[in-house]
């Protein structure tokens, strides 16, 4: 059996996989590996990296989620892969076996880059499942790439990147520097890595002064390697108009051996920052973060551990819309696999008759509040003890699909009592609109 997968927009390694699993009688030994794809997204090819499990340790009842180890595989950038498992010495009248968990028939396809494929001569030949997946996870570490700086044993060592800046316009750029330190006082190689990526395109006129900064001292008092400090920073000013632009991202760290170890801190930061107006804009973020200017003000400071949006229209305030969140939440709590939504706003009438006629007059003269009902499943008893811990009497807010969103009790969780032959579970969340 196999599932494909693909890489996404970044390169990275592989270190282990997580697959479900459970066996009839005793399968003996189950290979699990990674493997390239053809041109008709089937496995081709040796093993790029591989390891085992016990199959005949596996429960029979439900299934027991197996992290498979490798050494660590490196993968390219929006390249298809994938990953085979076979019971190499299971007889082949299938009385002993191994079960790999699936989604049958999923609804648009379920994993949209990949999908169940199958052989039954070994892997000579495929044939694939539509709308069928296999369960699975993908572990692995970001790229770097390394700077390495030998030490004689005396003195410091010290190495730089530079990096170019391209200029469309009219204006002067400073190119910034990446510049780690290493300092040995003893016996030992010390090894520091840096990476950047930066783009200033200069449509208008005036200066960026754009510099990523690392400062890095390494103390080495013992023997040992130090595999220290990776800083990576992607920064992306653009001026559009006239002004100074000076983002800057810069980071101190100290490492300090006094005996035999390997120490690696690392710092990551993404900024976009767009300037069609006057002014200077100043962001230290967490995360992504986007800050438009199009008016006169300076010195927007945003820091945020989500993605968020600033407009500044130039009298001196910024608004900021919530993004639609993609799935059913209350407060940062997401609802799993919710099935169905039904809101409710009651209203209380009061009825008149109207002199000579036979048809009342209704007048609403109040409502009650909304009322919502959630219906879904789960397959995860943490995440159905997270939403009965819901019930707490406290005001919470409700995030529906469409952007809309108020603030609620959670009056009711019902869980289903039983649950279905894929372990999954469904329930009920009533939902009161609270002031």
């Amino acid at each position: 059996m196999a599932q494909t997968f693909k890489v996404g927009a970044s390169a990275h390694t592989i270190t282990s996989v997580k697959i479900p699993l459970k066996r009839y009688d005793y399968p003996g030994t189950i290979t699990v590996s990674i493997k390239a794809v053809d041109a008709n997204h089937y496995p081709t090819g040796g093993d790029l990296a591989s390891g085992t499990t016990n199959g005949d340790t596996l429960p029979t009842g439900s299934y027991e989620t197996r992290e498979i180890t490798f050494t660590e595989l490196s993968v390219s950038a929006n390249t298809e892969y994938a990953i085979v498992v076979r019971a190499p010495n299971a007889p082949v009248n299938m009385t002993k076996v191994a079960y790999w968990r699936a989604n049958y028939y999923v609804s648009g396809g379920g994993y949209a880059d990949g999908e169940w494929k199958e052989s039954y001569d070994s892997g000579a030949s495929w044939w694939h499942q539509v709308n069928e997946d296999f369960n699975f996870e993908v572990w692995g570490n970001p790229a770097s790439t390394p700077i390495s700086a030998s030490d004689s044993g005396t003195g410091a060592d010290s190495a730089s990147i530079g990096l170019s800046v391209v200029d469309s316009g009219v204006g002067a750029e400073s190119d910034p520097v990446i510049g780690p330190l290493g300092t040995d006082a003893g016996v030992g190689a010390e090894a520091v890595t840096a990476s950047a990526e930066m783009t200033i395109p200069d449509a208008g006129a005036g200066v960026e002064t754009t510099v990523i900064q690392a400062d890095i001292s390494s103390s080495d008092s013992g023997v040992g390697n130090e595999t220290t400090l990776g800083v990576e920073n992607q920064l992306t000013p653009t001026d559009a108009g006239v002004g100074s632009d000076s983002p800057g991202i810069s980071a101190s760290l100290t490492v300090a051996e006094s005996g035999a170890g390997v120490e690696a801190p690392s710092m990551e930061a993404s900024v976009p920052i767009t300037d069609s107006a006057v002014g200077s804009e100043a962001v230290s973020p967490t995360s992504a973060l986007t800050v438009t200017d199009s008016g006169v003000l300076s010195n927007e400071s945003v820091t945020t551990p989500g993605t968020l949006t600033i407009v500044d229209e130039g009298k001196g305030a910024e608004f900021a819309w919530r993004i639609k969140p993609s799935t059913t939440m209350i407060d940062a709590l997401a609802l799993p696999h919710v099935l169905s939504i039904r809101i409710s706003d009651p209203a209380t009438m009061s009825d008149k008759k109207v002199q000579g006629g036979s048809l009342p007059r209704r007048k609403m003269v109040g409502k009650s509040g909304r009322t919502v009902e959630v219906d879904g499943w789960s397959d995860s008893q943490t995440e159905i003890d997270a939403l009965d811990a819901l019930r707490d009497g406290l005001r919470r807010t409700f995030y529906h699909p469409s952007g809309d969103s108020f603030g609620v009790l959670v009056t009711g969780f019902a869980p289903n009592e039983t649950v279905d032959e894929y372990d999954r579970r469904t329930y009920r969340l009533s939902l009161a609109e609270a002031n």
